[in-house]
């Protein structure tokens, strides 16, 4: 899963992700296939911000989930959380890929792309 993820990831400056930037501005440069070179960019656009979403909702559930390992009921049954002093629990073990899979990223088009498409407002 790790090594689909990373080889479906499109980091800066990688040769797929400039060969996409050049295929939307050659598309750009034929009046007939503007639609077309929108088609591509939303979706590489679409494509980028769902990778960046998911990570940071995995991200914060982490942290959230983390920092309610380290709270622990007070014993009154009040249903109040705080911290107990003297009590460690052990965290949830960190599996080795996690850092390797929070720093897949996609990279960013060419700022002429986003220029254009920004000029030309909503589809």
């Amino acid at each position: 899963l790790i090594s689909t993820l990373k080889g479906k990831s499109i980091p800066e400056n990688d040769d797929y992700l400039l060969s996409i930037g050049e295929t939307i501005i050659f598309l750009l440069r034929s009046q007939t296939k503007i639609g077309l070179a929108r088609e591509l960019y939303d979706a590489y656009r679409n494509c980028r911000e769902r990778v960046a979403t998911s990570q940071s909702e995995r991200i914060a559930a982490h942290q959230a989930e983390e920092s309610n390992t380290n709270t622990h009921t007070n014993g009154d049954g009040n249903g109040e959380y705080r911290a107990v002093e003297g009590v460690n629990e052990p965290s949830k073990p960190s599996i080795g890929c996690e850092k390797e899979v929070d720093a897949l990223h996609w990279g960013t088009l060419p700022e002429t792309v986003h220029s254009f498409f920004s000029y030309m407002g909503a589809p």
